[in-house]
């Protein structure tokens, strides 16, 4: 995480699946904040004029901008976000929050509140601890769950708070939340990743 100067070339080519209910929400945004963008994959489900992306890595920035993508070199975890009141329409930010620590997180969305306009939709997405290797990163401080995710996101007003696991968005919320209890050998492949989103008010 805190290498910043690795050599990576991009491959917008590795594109995780999104559910469709989130491409819907990601459909014709004209201005998307990309927190933690890694190889900007969002740019194959969100137009590059309407995208900005956010990382901590001078390669990754380096390389998005080779791509004509907006890219801002920034730590989170020490730096306010560079932009104006209500600037965006969407912010996504993936793979980002376990890593943060209670006071920071908290910091960190207000500030994605903060540059998100009115009725602009966040979309958080995070490994659970069902994940492959996830307490063996020292940087992650906690997981999250169809549960803890949603919930932290209506305790910073967001309206209708919504959720899924991407690996199985197709099936209905009972089996997503009970089914990996009779299905605990497919944990670390059905359940490893919850996404959830909600509407500034």
């Amino acid at each position: 995480m805190f290498d910043q100067n690795r050599k990576e070339s991009i491959n917008t080519g590795i594109v995780p699946n999104l559910p469709k209910k989130i491409i819907k929400l990601l459909n014709n945004k004209k201005a998307v904040l990309d927190i933690g963008c890694g190889n900007g994959w969002l740019t194959n489900y969100v137009s590059k004029t309407a995208y900005t992306g956010i990382t901590y890595s001078k390669s990754e920035v380096e390389n998005l901008k080779k791509i004509k993508c907006k890219a801002t070199l920034l730590n989170i975890e020490k730096e306010k976000l560079p932009y104006k009141n209500e600037s965006f329409d969407c912010v996504f930010a993936s793979h980002i929050l376990e890593h943060l620590e209670k006071n920071k997180l908290i910091e960190v969305m207000n500030e994605i509140k903060r540059v998100l306009k009115k009725g602009g939709v966040l979309i958080l997405t995070t490994p659970t601890e069902y994940s492959f290797g996830f307490y063996g990163e020292w940087t992650h401080v906690r997981p999250y769950n169809h549960g803890s995710l949603p919930n932290m996101i209506k305790d910073f007003e967001f309206t209708n708070v919504d959720w899924t696991y991407p690996a199985i968005s197709n099936m209905p919320k009972r089996f997503q939340r009970l089914g990996r209890f009779p299905l605990f050998f497919l944990k670390p492949i059905l359940w490893k990743e919850v996404i959830a989103w909600g509407f500034k008010k």
